[in-house]
């Protein structure tokens, strides 16, 4: 019934998680690239930034095709739109 409290370490490392992996990203990146000598930086943040607009156009296109994802206020403003229409 009574959970352990979690540790502050364990807390710490849940709530930096994501910038930890960006430091990581940022880290690896500024190794010389063993053919050219400049950073790996300049490498990889172009495929990223390609893989992130292909990640963001294809939530978008799920969004869209999917109704049900409409947030509620728009689509009762759509609904009562439609009703001022057929009524008036």
């Amino acid at each position: 019934m009574n959970q352990p409290k979690p540790s502050f370490f364990s807390r710490f490392l849940k709530r930096s998680q994501p910038w930890l992996g960006v430091a990581g990203l940022v880290g690896a990146g500024l190794l010389p690239c063993p053919e050219c000598g400049a950073p790996l930086l300049w490498h990889f943040w172009p495929i990223a930034a390609v893989l992130a607009l292909r990640n963001i156009i294809q939530e978008r296109k799920q969004r869209r095709s999917n109704p049900l994802a409409v947030p509620e206020a728009v689509m009762d403003e759509k609904i009562q739109c439609y009703r001022e229409e057929s009524n008036g």
